[in-house]
């Protein structure tokens, strides 16, 4: 007999999808975030059926999570109470797969899995519930209306409550309901949830002492920057240039060129392509705490011209360097070597921005 262990994705230390709703530890997409809801799907090996917690035969389970495109058999495991086939049920229900397209039973059925525990089900049914009840006519029932999303709001606090980020950050917007400390209380826990635009906007808030919109709210500069540098050290690229930013102004705080820069080389180091070309100036020029490196200023350059959303500032920069370079090399290999890397580089940021077009 062969046991073979595998990781759970229900169980702590398992990281999950943010789609499929419990706090995610992974970084999430910032600012704009994508998607919806996504399927359960059964993380069992082949042959086994998950029933919430383990792995079991089939004929061993109570209720487990069903197939997630056969309509019956989600319906048969829901009625025995597995809120994750709910879950799928009225996904097949809302984007009308192997079943009639059907919102009121979808947002029923994300209703059943809410009662049944499923925490992230719980938004998306309030926010069925507010499209049936409010739909764009002029004759529409504006009582049925209004309870409907008292209705939506209680239910994404249910799911923020139950650890759903996403929740969290939609019911802080809810300015009908909320008010202010609590919008702000809501914001911050998805913030501690691990959403990376609910930092980037509750950490700004605290540093300015002003919302997005302008409005006054409690100022606290050491909170603020914490947020950021959490946000930042863990994987956000936004937040870090955010960080730098606070850093740079030395409006709130005093001026800090060296921590200015650690953000700026961690956010290029994450993605981020603007960053890259402002960490590889700090180093170029250098600055109080910032040693210049200008062989490290051209690694970073490089980092911000290649990447998927380039920098054209970046390039231009390494054309300039190499450009520059190629004069003190002589005429041998090194300096044609040189040289065909400032036309790479300033080819580039012509495509991007049609920047150094004339020098390419």
């Amino acid at each position: 007999l062969r046991l073979e262990l595998v990781p759970f994705a229900g169980l702590a230390g398992g990281k999950h999808k943010e789609g499929d709703g419990e706090a995610s530890n992974k970084k999430v997409d910032h600012p704009k975030r994508k998607g919806g809801p996504s399927a359960v799907k059964n993380p069992c090996p082949k042959g086994f059926v998950s029933t919430g917690n383990k792995c079991v035969l089939p004929n061993a389970a109570g209720a487990f999570t069903c197939v997630e495109d056969d309509a019956d058999d989600c319906k048969r495991q829901c009625k025995k109470g597995s809120a994750e086939s709910c879950h799928n049920l009225a996904l097949l229900f809302a984007r009308g797969v192997t079943v009639m397209r059907d919102r009121k039973k979808a947002g029923d059925y994300y209703q059943a899995a809410c009662d049944l525990g499923r925490a992230a089900s719980c938004i998306t049914a309030g926010w069925f519930a507010r499209q049936i009840a409010c739909p764009w006519s002029k004759d529409r029932d504006e009582a049925l209306c209004d309870g409907a999303k008292k209705r939506a709001h209680q239910l994404a606090l249910r799911s923020c409550n139950g650890g759903y980020a996403r929740a969290c950050f939609s019911a802080s917007y809810d300015r009908s309901v909320t008010g202010k400390t609590s919008r702000a209380a809501l914001m911050e826990r998805a913030c501690d949830l691990g959403h990376s635009y609910a930092c980037s906007i509750i950490g700004r808030a605290f540093v300015s002492g002003k919302t997005a919109d302008g409005s006054e709210t409690t100022k606290d500069v050491t909170r603020g920057i914490a947020i950021l540098q959490r946000s930042c050290d863990g994987g956000d690229q936004f937040n870090c240039r955010q960080l730098a930013t606070v850093y740079t102004d030395g409006k709130e705080t005093p001026r800090n060129p060296r921590k200015r820069h650690a953000a700026f080389e961690k956010g290029c180091r994450l993605g981020d392509s603007t960053a890259c070309t402002s960490a590889g100036n700090n180093l170029y020029y250098g600055d109080i705490g910032v040693k210049k490196d200008r062989k490290k200023a051209a690694a970073l350059w490089e980092l911000g011209c290649w990447a998927n959303n380039a920098d054209a500032q970046a390039c231009s920069r390494l054309g300039n360097l190499a450009q520059f370079s190629s004069y003190a090399a002589g005429r041998g290999a090194q300096r044609r070597k040189l040289q065909r890397a400032a036309l790479a580089a300033y080819t580039r940021a012509c495509t991007l921005r049609g920047v150094a077009c004339q020098i390419a």
